[in-house]
């Protein structure tokens, strides 16, 4: 689901990319001075807003500048549209937790056990175990939360069952009374 919603982020951004680049060719045939002058003039035109364009383009490519137009210009000239998408998100689940499959279990079996820690706490768990980590520094608390935040989104159900496990049942109960 996330993997065809990003294809389709994807996409958006070539296409939007594209239509820029069409607007730069109209653009640039009817400009009278150098390329170089054009490129940078018709920038300053598009981001203040003065050429009409679709709302879904303006809001995927808002801005832009000389350097952008020639990179999109030679990836379409190599055939190359699928880096005009660009690598955003592409370190998405690289970092030390994903690597780090005992750090993973711990910190994930840390939320299972105790719903309510925090991320101090697990951070002082894996500091004061660095060397069963195999790590030279602790990650930060930061990237501790971040972790904790991406994991409790993706097993929501699971940890809403055992951080109220009382509410859960209720809502089953009076579920069941009114059918």
């Amino acid at each position: 689901m996330i993997r065809d919603n990003s294809n389709k982020i994807s996409e958006n951004r070539i296409n939007a990319k594209l239509e820029v680049i069409r607007l730069w060719t109209e653009f640039s045939k009817s400009f009278a001075g150098g390329k170089t002058f054009a490129k940078a003039f018709f920038c300053s035109v598009y981001n203040r807003g003065h050429i009409e364009v679709s709302a879904w383009v303006k809001k995927i490519v808002p801005t832009i500048s000389p350097a952008s137009l020639m990179r999109w210009g030679r990836h379409i000239e190599q055939k190359n549209l699928a880096r005009l998408a660009g690598r955003y998100g592409s370190r998405r689940e690289t970092g030390m937790f994903y690597t780090n499959l005992l750090l993973q279990d711990y910190a994930q079996t840390m939320i299972s056990m105790f719903p309510r820690c925090n991320a101090r706490l697990i951070l002082r768990g894996i500091s004061a175990n660095l060397q069963l980590f195999r790590l030279k520094q602790p990650p930060s608390l930061k990237t501790v939360a971040r972790f904790m935040g991406d994991w409790k989104a993706q097993t929501k159900p699971e940890t809403e069952r055992v951080k109220r496990p009382g509410r859960i049942a209720q809502n089953n109960f009076v579920e069941c009374q009114q059918s």
